[in-house]
């Protein structure tokens, strides 16, 4: 109370500091006990250790180096600390009438909890060995569950057994405390019904006095209830198994070790950063930064739970008057509770933790990995001669053929399979076998591809070192309603860790507002306002999505194309990211773009530079979305959209999302109309076998 507040951030941060960075071993052990004595209970003879192991960052504070240089204190015996729960006050009792399987079974493993084995509240023999057959049952479906989704995923046998032997070395603990807890009471109800018999012999005949006894303690008990399972006999009589977690002190950090750790903390974790975003004019960002990183920093080192750790009950929270003393602790009880120790807490840690981590693996992919725009393709393997028919009667998929006003040899007008084809194209590195491909699909002299035309407009753009492929496809020789040729952009879907960082800076805002409207009762009301929250979450790194999305290189790309004059009209298609960039520069330029399990822009488009229209997005664009692909579903569907089916297996999620097996899909429905088939529609994704058209063998066509 005397301390001003600077001396008393001083004690606050040094807390902090020594219980992050001194050595403690741990102990989780069962013990037996009276529960009106509860402190005493540490003192116990009949303790059961469980596990007692130091923390890995505690061998490194034993090393006799940092002792001589003064970073590491050592203690002579080591010092007890304590839990949260325990400063609290929090001990969870399980009793008869609170009992439940799923309370015991996902009991916390390294806290404190009593099962109540003696008294008037004592689990029943029932109750006991029901949570004890419920964890032995409830480890063995946790192994099964695992063992089978693995099968499901198709992984090897080898790593079943060694991912299921894992599993059920980690559960050894927590099944160990149960058997324990199961042991202790039925000794406790073995000695319970020797007495029981022993006392009927002595005093057979006097249950009418025995009967007046306990009424008399009951009327004793007063305000503690007046039945017997809440009266001061009946709670001096109980007893409890308890599991008890311990955290020892072995070495102490010293005063010069914690403000050292302090500074760096302070200048690694926050200064560099900060001073980093604003030397390279991130303003927005650097900004929200500075105040939520402070934030941060006072709610790390001003930590209530670290003071109740340390000292381990309230004692050093007062106040003007008694009512002022509880009112403090009583406030910091709910703020660590409930804020700093908070279930939620942990959640939203694990959450942003898991995406913390891919983030980080696709950053060094990124750094480390092939950028090359040469990397190969599908390898489609193309056969002429055969042909898919659709079955009489049966319907095609009304989008199979898509007038888009310009009539292609070989099968009339451009149909959705032919944008598919193109999107394959252009993951394809070697323009020798582009060019092969594009003979063989449409016909020979009537579709070039120009990289040439791409090259010249980097040229001129100082685009050189750019990250996002596309292709030109020209068709010159095709009569088009606007009055000339016409060209076709195929942009490169996702193939490196940048490109996925691109699909996680444009569409991580969209897809994450999905996820919360799922959560949300009546989530589809918010509909009409997701955009603008998505904008305003865009708002403070909107100059840095710009600066690095691919989507203005592919916009920029059709304006220079329709401003040179060499094209009457121009589409965009792609699949995947390639398929989401051609959606968005569709809408920008005002020209027809076909995406093939694109993520879509309905929700991203108040974000965009410049922005979208909702007209544009349902006018300019169309989707085919397959079905178990969960990519196209991001980002909010505009109107003009088709789902197709996908016949891989249901374990295979990620193959849903295969360009060449959406192309087999809308060859086999829609039917080839002259088009060529590819090899690997029967081999790879199943189909049948098309028809021949001169009587030789598919098999033997698509060779070995």
């Amino acid at each position: 109370q005397n301390d001003d507040k600077l001396e008393v951030i001083k004690k606050c941060i040094l807390l902090r500091q020594v219980n992050t960075l001194s050595g403690k071993k741990s102990r989780v052990y069962v013990a037996r006990g009276t529960l009106h004595n509860v402190d005493s209970i540490r003192s116990t003879d009949t303790e059961k250790e469980l596990r007692y192991y130091p923390y890995f960052y505690s061998r490194f504070t034993e090393w006799q180096f940092l002792q001589r240089i003064g970073m590491i204190e050592p203690v002579a015996a080591p010092k007890l600390t304590y839990p949260v729960e325990e400063a609290l006050g929090v001990r969870p009792f399980v009793t008869r009438t609170t009992w439940s399987l799923e309370k015991l079974y996902f009991k916390p493993s390294n806290s404190w909890y009593v099962a109540v084995i003696k008294g008037p509240a004592a689990l029943t023999p029932a109750q006991i060995k029901s949570s004890f057959i419920c964890s032995l049952i409830g480890n063995l479906l946790v192994w099964f569950l695992v063992a089978s989704l693995l099968v499901w995923f198709n992984i090897s046998g080898a790593i079943i057994a060694v991912v299921v032997l894992a599993i059920a070395i980690l559960s050894v603990p927590s099944f160990r405390t149960t058997l324990q807890i199961f042991n202790m009471a039925k000794d406790v109800f073995r000695l319970e019904s020797t007495n029981t018999i022993e006392a009927d012999d002595q005093e057979e005949g006097n249950s009418e006095d025995a009967s007046m006894h306990t009424a008399k303690e009951s009327e004793d008990a007063g305000s503690l209830g007046s039945t017997p399972e809440f009266g001061l006999t009946g709670v001096q009589n109980s007893e409890g198994v308890f599991q008890i977690c311990e955290s020892y002190r072995i070495t102490v950090a010293s005063n010069r070790y914690c403000w050292i750790m302090f500074v760096l903390q302070i200048a690694l974790l926050y200064l560099w950063p900060l001073v980093a975003l604003y030397v390279v004019n991130d303003t927005a960002i650097g900004t929200v930064f500075l105040f939520v990183g402070l934030v941060s920093l006072f709610r790390y080192f001003l930590n209530a739970a670290v003071i109740l750790e340390e000292v381990g009950d309230f004692r050093g929270l007062s106040g003007k008057d008694e009512y002022g003393k509880w009112k403090n602790q009583s406030r910091t009880s709910d703020i660590v509770a409930n804020i700093t120790r908070s279930r939620s807490r942990w959640a939203w840690t694990i959450v942003l933790g898991f995406f913390l981590v891919i983030t980080m693996v696709l950053g060094v992919g990124a750094l480390t990995g092939d950028t090359s725009q040469t990397t190969g393709g599908y390898n489609i393997t193309l056969v002429s001669g055969f042909s898919y028919s659709r079955e009489e009667n049966s319907l095609p998929y009304p989008s199979c053929n898509l007038d888009f006003n310009a009539d292609v040899p070989s099968g009339g007008i451009i149909a959705t399979r032919d944008f598919a084809f193109l999107s394959a194209m252009a993951y394809e590195g070697n323009s020798t076998v582009v060019q092969e491909q594009l003979d063989a699909w449409f016909g020979s002299n009537f579709s070039y591809y120009m990289p040439g035309v791409v090259d010249q407009f980097r040229n001129e753009t100082n685009r050189k070192l750019s990250a996002v492929t596309y292709k030109l496809y020209s068709f010159p020789n095709v009569s088009s309603t606007l009055g000339g040729p016409f060209a076709v952009v195929g942009i490169r879907g996702s193939q490196n860790s940048w490109d996925w960082l691109t699909n996680a800076q444009l569409w991580s805002a969209p897809f994450g507002m999905q996820i919360l409207r799922s959560f949300l009762p009546f989530g589809l009301f918010w509909n009409p306002i997701l955009d603008e929250l998505v904008k305003a979450i865009s708002i403070i790194e909107s100059r840095s999505i710009t600066s690095v999305s691919y989507y203005v290189e592919t916009t920029d790309f059709v304006e220079w194309l329709r401003a040179s004059g060499q094209y009457a009209d121009v589409k965009l298609t792609g699949h995947s990211l390639g398929g989401g960039l051609s959606i968005i520069s569709a809408a920008q330029t005002g020209v027809s773009g076909v995406a093939i399990s694109g993520p879509n822009a309905m929700m991203l488009r108040k974000s965009l530079k410049p922005p979208i229209s909702r007209e544009s997005l349902d006018t300019y664009t169309f989707n085919v979305i397959p079905a178990r692909d969960f990519v196209p579903r991001a980002g909010g569907v505009a109107k003009l959209y088709e789902n197709i089916e996908c016949t891989a297996p249901a374990n295979e999620f990620s193959s849903c999302h295969d360009i060449v097996r959406s192309l087999c899909e809308l060859l086999f429905t829609c039917g080839t109309e002259g088009r060529p088939v590819l090899c690997q529609c029967v081999s790879e994704f199943g189909y049948p076998e098309p028809q021949s058209l001169n009587g030789e063998s598919f098999v033997e066509s698509c060779g070995p």
